[in-house]
């Protein structure tokens, strides 16, 4: 996946999307809302999220990370401060636990590319990291407050569009948002997900139903799957698939 592919997901934005029926269908006013929404999302093309996270980095793909559940990009131009798994060195860490030793990012993508555990407070900005600070495993870089190795109490909460790829069993990413799906998630399809003669509705979604491990299954093949996902506490709720 190219750099501006990449950052094509980042343009992809939450907004006030319609109001998911158990049917597939819609109303005219849905269809108007969701034309207004793709019409934000062209005139935001490029922006992506800021913020600030800690937990273990995860390897997406070149240039490209996760930490708790948020996809992220680097580049020559991010800070890496490691000295503990990342480039470690004797006297690498300061008295709050965090890496003092400046790395490179090849030493930082080495490191995770090779099966080793990196925790880092990450600053994101615009999708892209700024700083990412090596940190030990006793409860330093949280910016909750919390223990930093300690999973989230929960999931985020969001409506998010874009194109929907595979990370793991039962785990994928929508823009830059990872998620989890289960067999209480309602997966709207008819597009690319159980395609059928039905399966468009008139106002350009999905109108059928399809069923658990379908959408796994298809996204395991490579098959492209463009859909609004609305999450809850980090699970899927309903996956309604859309007209590219």
């Amino acid at each position: 996946m190219s750099r501006s592919t990449r950052s094509s997901l980042f343009a992809l934005l939450t907004a006030g999307l319609i109001t998911l029926g158990a049917t597939g269908c819609f109303s005219q006013d849905a269809a108007d809302a969701e034309a207004q929404s793709t019409e934000s999302q062209s005139a935001n093309d490029g922006e992506g999220v800021t913020t600030t996270l800690a937990g273990e980095l995860t390897y997406l793909a070149p240039n490209e990370y996760l930490v708790e559940n948020q996809a992220f990009h680097v580049d020559e131009t991010t800070q890496v401060l490691g000295g503990i798994n990342v480039c470690p060195a004797e006297d690498g860490v300061d008295e709050t636990g965090y890496g003092t030793v400046e790395c490179s990012y090849d030493e930082l993508d080495a490191a995770v590319q090779g099966g080793t555990v990196v925790l880092a407070e990450v600053a994101i900005v615009d999708g892209f990291a700024e700083s990412i600070s090596e940190y030990q495993t006793d409860g330093h870089g949280d910016p909750e407050g919390g223990s930093a190795d300690a999973a989230p109490a929960e999931g985020v909460t969001t409506t998010l569009t874009g194109e929907v790829t595979y990370l793991a069993p039962y785990e994928y990413l929508v823009g830059n948002q990872a998620f989890y799906v289960d067999e209480s998630t309602e997966h709207v399809g008819g597009i690319y997900v159980c395609a059928g003669p039905e399966g468009l509705h008139e106002d350009g979604h999905g109108n059928l139903s399809c069923p658990f491990g379908e959408l796994e299954t298809a996204l395991e093949q490579g098959t492209f799957v463009y859909a609004e996902v609305a999450i809850v506490d980090g699970i899927a709720t309903t996956i309604l698939e859309y007209q590219s």
